[in-house]
């Protein structure tokens, strides 16, 4: 016999029980680890979005108030004759 399945027949149930165990213990804690990495590279790249929104209304409110000071500016201008 080999020398794993000597050691193995002369041991407690509860060793080759364990060992039965062991494996899909690790699989479990695999698959989990893995799954937490997702989940936080997909809230990495919700928040990225959500701040790039924000950048972006930013951006589109600032145009919006440069228009109107364009347009104040153009009206002020045309109503008092200077160039």
């Amino acid at each position: 016999m080999s020398g794993l399945t000597a050691y193995l027949r002369d041991r407690p149930i509860w060793v080759k029980l364990g060992l039965i165990v062991l494996i899909p213990t690790i699989a479990t804690v695999a698959v989990g680890f893995s799954a937490l990495l997702t989940n936080i590279s997909a809230m990495s790249n919700a928040n990225r979005a959500r701040n790039l929104a924000e950048l972006s209304t930013d951006a589109g409110t600032l145009v919006a108030d440069l228009q109107s000071e364009r347009a104040a500016t153009t009206m002020y201008m045309t109503a008092t004759g200077n160039d």
